[in-house]
């Protein structure tokens, strides 16, 4: 991932979903150097989501022109406004999703959680949550 270093280090970690029928929404910031936990991201089935056309504008919220170092910036997009960081100050490039309906009810047996230590993960009936990081592909369901 893309990390700026002055008095304060800022690292951003772009998630790796489970397999293709999956997406990681958005991007995770942390200050140190440390693997965010599984529990700082959510990857969703893309059967909920519809691609952001293109044509949609990303705006910049943050850019570290003039404070020398490599260049970096930090854009959001969509009903989310999810994060999304870039090496350099132009907008980010690639497919990018968000919810097809700005509202949905999931039934009880539509559980998106991160399997507690020694729980099987293959009991779940959804997806399991995973982690990103550099190169580093996360356990999928």
């Amino acid at each position: 991932g893309w990390h700026q270093t002055t008095n304060n280090s800022f690292y951003l970690w772009k998630p790796i979903p489970p397999s293709p029928d999956f997406v990681a929404v958005g991007m995770v910031g942390t200050t140190t150097d440390e693997e965010p936990p599984l529990t700082a991201v959510r990857c969703v089935n893309k059967g909920f989501l519809k691609q952001i056309p293109p044509k949609e504008k990303f705006k910049k919220i943050w850019d570290n022109a003039g404070t020398g170092g490599k260049k970096g910036s930090l854009w959001t997009l969509g009903m989310l406004s999810m994060l999304i960081g870039t090496e350099g100050h132009d907008a980010p490039a690639g497919e990018f999703f968000e919810p097809k309906a700005d509202k949905f009810v999931a039934g009880a047996a539509f559980a998106l959680s991160v399997p507690a230590e020694g729980q099987d993960a293959q009991r779940q009936r959804a997806p399991t949550l995973t982690v990103l990081s550099d190169n580093r592909r996360a356990a999928g369901p």
